[in-house]
């Protein structure tokens, strides 16, 4: 199963007292996917260290590592 969001753009430039609500919720939510994308981020990042026999998190390998796992994040 895939959840998505979509923002109505509309409602929310012209939100009412009514919709503030809404918007709380909205907000928490999106808080908790960032939250979790970041310790999934962390996550790869750590087990890529711990199993690198010569990690340098500055090489070239690491950093070209690090911007493609940031890419794919952006890029979903």
């Amino acid at each position: 199963m895939v959840q998505g969001f979509a923002l109505n753009y509309d409602r929310f430039m012209k939100a009412r007292k009514s919709d503030q609500e809404y918007f709380k919720r909205l907000l928490e939510r999106i808080k908790l996917i960032r939250t979790s994308e970041r310790m999934f981020y962390q996550k790869i990042t750590d087990i890529f260290a711990e199993n690198s026999v010569d990690y340098d998190k500055n090489s070239e390998t690491a950093i070209i590592f690090y911007k493609t796992i940031k890419i794919s994040f952006i890029m979903q």
